[in-house]
């Protein structure tokens, strides 16, 4: 479940920042600059980069790229469930924007 609602909350924070802070550019490019940031393949390098390798608990028998971006969406969750939107936002904002 927490897979789910962090990509939700990723999402919308994201959507938020760069509704924010990149006025000059249309809905279109928004959208694309978006999908950028919250795309597998950045989210999977991301959590490559911030999540030791050896603290994953997992019964794989390989950890495929993918495993990655599906924590890092998990921890997403788990901080806006535990510690609040802003929180969540500053996370959001400092390691994967």
């Amino acid at each position: 479940k927490n897979l789910v609602l962090g990509d939700s909350i990723l999402n919308s924070i994201v959507s938020e920042h760069l509704f924010i802070n990149h006025t000059e550019k249309d809905e279109g490019g928004l959208s694309k600059k978006r999908s950028v940031i919250v795309g597998r393949k950045n989210l999977n390098k991301i959590g490559k980069d911030i999540l030791p390798k050896e603290q994953i608990q997992h019964n794989l028998h390989i950890i495929t790229p993918n495993i990655y971006g599906n924590i890092l969406e998990a921890i997403i969750g788990a901080i806006y469930l535990d510690i609040g939107y802003n929180k969540t936002k500053n996370f959001i904002e400092n390691q994967i924007i």
